[in-house]
């Protein structure tokens, strides 16, 4: 009910029956003192307008309404608010223009997220607002000289108000100004421990590392996906928080993973069914199976490689153009002609070496924003490239086929090492790359280069704890070695030639027959 205005208002003993009133607006209104107390009978109140109202009694016909969100009392002349100190619910409260002195009564409020003090000017304390850290608007009273020298009470919430009318750098007190969200990333049933200390950024922009308490002990890494972790640091208002990207085979966000797709991308999965290259008589058709080998269903009849699955889709290479098909085998659309290799779809968007125009090219799925992520100067026309998070790893030709990075969106160009690479994997935050045979590793920032294992290897692929690779010196047979070259298990006695894993499963495609795809599981 809106009753505002000038002037006398009478008749508040004939609100008393709309119990469920929600909203009353009275402000500049004259009141009989005693009328008020019919207010105290509307106890669904939510919304309490009585700002411009001479209210110099005490306030005990607020009583009762303990439900309130918002409530207006400025310029009303009250000075004892310890009635307050009960309307725990309050989000708003105005008390502009008043004679208030003691804010002790608002110290539990502490679902209060905006407060107006201005004009209190004999208010010489703030103690009292230190636990309302859900603030996000503070306006304070501002006098000359300053009456308020300690502002320590709101220090801990001070960089989370979105609006203040103070400024904290005007006293001497050095607080807590960020905690940025830390990133990080893992692969499935990776061991990871929670931090427990973190960095954060000083009111004088300095750094130090304070101790944090999250609100779970532990991560679990059992399940691809990207989880949220959330943790306080004492003397900081807002929460911290960790994102965690746990990575399967196929990283989170990826079409295929990058070593499935410099292995020709012959086989890709969803929850329901293997969709797979069928290279009988080399027609390289795309083919759909059950996982429970109910159904075996041809999709497309183009000649395809580099097989990605994202959304509803099916995305392929055929004769170097780029093509989608949905999972169903409907809706085979051309996307991008080009001379198309190792594409790979990546957060909406497709990466691509392109063997005509020699460079790595991007375009959104639907074909638009087509752009270049490097290009120009001297290519292989097999160079290859991985992607990890928000980084392509690649070979410089021109630099002889060393390892440099680039940020996905052109920008951040870095050289990483001096050693020729052939081909390469990343797993968590290292790259192994082969050179001459040889297996290397070697940290995403370019530190900690190291020879892993001496051989005449091919063809990797890696996955948990292990590197698969093709072995030229045993008539190209597939081997499994663990990460820091310690030990090495031989898997076929056959010739292989490619290797893909998902979920756990080894594809490979034998030498002698490259019509067929076979598979082990890796307990």
């Amino acid at each position: 009910i809106n009753l505002r205005g000038h002037g006398k208002l009478e008749g508040l003993e004939n609100l008393m029956p709309l119990r469920g009133l929600i909203k009353l607006d009275l402000q500049g209104r004259e009141v009989n003192y005693i009328s008020l107390y019919y207010i105290n009978y509307l106890t669904s109140l939510k919304y309490l307008y009585l700002n411009n109202m001479n209210l110099t009694g005490d306030l005990s016909f607020l009583e009762n309404l303990t439900d309130l969100r918002v409530l207006d009392l400025s310029r009303t002349g009250i000075s004892n608010i310890s009635i307050l100190s009960k309307l725990r619910n309050l989000n708003e409260l105005y008390l502009g223009g008043n004679k208030i002195t003691d804010l002790s009564y608002l110290e539990n409020l502490t679902n209060l997220i905006k407060l107006d003090l201005v004009g209190n000017n004999d208010i010489t304390s703030i103690y009292a607002l230190r636990n309302l850290i859900n603030l996000r608007y503070l306006t304070l009273p501002i006098t000359n000289p300053k009456k308020i020298q300690d502002y320590s009470a709101v220090a801990s919430y001070y960089y989370n108000l979105t609006y203040k009318n103070f400024d904290l750098g005007d006293s001497n007190v050095i607080v807590i100004k960020e905690i940025k969200t830390i990133e990080k990333e893992v692969n499935k049933d990776d061991k990871f421990t929670l931090p427990d200390y973190v960095e954060v950024t000083m009111s004088d922009g300095s750094k130090e590392r304070f101790k944090v308490h999250w609100k779970e002990k532990s991560a679990d890494t059992s399940k691809p996906g990207i989880y949220t972790y959330i943790g306080s640091v004492e003397g900081y208002a807002g929460e911290v928080k960790l994102t965690l990207k746990v990575n399967g085979e196929i990283p989170y966000g990826m079409g295929n993973s990058s070593s499935n797709i410099l292995n020709g991308g012959f086989i890709i999965r969803d929850s329901e069914y293997i969709y797979y290259i069928n290279r009988e008589n080399g027609s390289g058709k795309i083919y759909r199976n059950k996982i429970n080998g109910a159904e075996d269903r041809l999709l497309s009849s183009n000649t395809a490689e580099y097989l990605n699955v994202y959304g509803e889709y099916i995305y392929y290479v055929s004769n170097g153009s780029i093509y989608r098909i949905r999972k169903d085998g409907s809706e085979e659309t051309l996307i991008r002609e080009a001379s198309a290799s190792y594409m790979t779809v990546c957060n909406d968007f497709i990466y691509y070496f392109d063997k005509s125009k020699l460079g790595i090219y991007k375009v959104k799925i639907d074909g638009t924003s087509y752009s270049s992520v490097v290009s120009g100067g001297k290519w292989r026309l097999d160079s290859q490239f991985v992607i990890s998070g928000e980084w392509i790893y690649y070979t410089n030709y021109e630099d002889k086929s060393s390892i440099y990075k680039i940020k996905i969106d052109g920008t951040g160009k870095e050289k990483l090492n001096n050693i020729p690479c052939s081909q390469m994997s990343v797993i968590g935050s290292s790259i192994y790359y082969v050179s001459n045979g040889n297996l290397y590793k070697i940290s995403i920032d370019g530190s900690n280069n190291s020879l892993i294992y001496s051989g005449n290897i091919a063809n990797i692929n890696g996955y948990s704890n292990h590197i698969y690779y093709i072995d030229n010196n045993d008539n190209e047979t597939l081997y499994k070695m663990s990460l820091d070259g310690s030990y090495r298990v031989k898997l076929t006695k056959k010739s292989v030639k490619y290797i893909s894993i998902l979920e756990g499963e080894v594809y490979y495609i034998p030498s002698d027959n490259e019509d067929k795809i076979s598979k082990f599981y890796e307990e």
